[in-house]
C-alpha cells in the first residue's frame, strides 16, 4: 500500500477492521473495509486473536473486490 502509493500507482486496498481506515489510508486509493461492532478490534483488551471468526474479513466479498480492480484497470 505504501509502496504503491510512493510510485502513484492505483491500488485496491482490503483493510481488516483493526483500525480505522482513516488512520493509514490513502485516499488515492479504493480502500474496502467493514466496521462490525467489535472494530476498531485493537482498542479491545485481550484481543491478539479475532475472536468474531474474522467477520470484518469476510464482509468483503470477492465480487466486491474483483469489481473495484477492474475499474482500476481501466483508468
Amino acid at each position: 500500500m505504501h509502496i504503491a502509493n510512493g510510485l502513484d500507482i492505483p491500488s485496491t486496498i482490503i483493510f481488516g477492521a483493526s483500525r480505522p481506515v482513516n488512520c493509514f489510508g490513502y485516499s488515492e486509493n479504493i480502500n474496502l473495509n467493514s466496521a462490525p461492532a467489535c472494530s476498531p478490534c485493537w482498542i479491545h483488551e485481550g484481543y491478539e486473536e479475532c475472536k468474531n471468526d474474522l467477520i470484518c474479513m469476510n464482509e468483503i466479498s470477492a465480487a466486491l473486490v474483483l469489481d473495484t480492480l477492474s475499474k482500476i484497470q481501466k483508468n
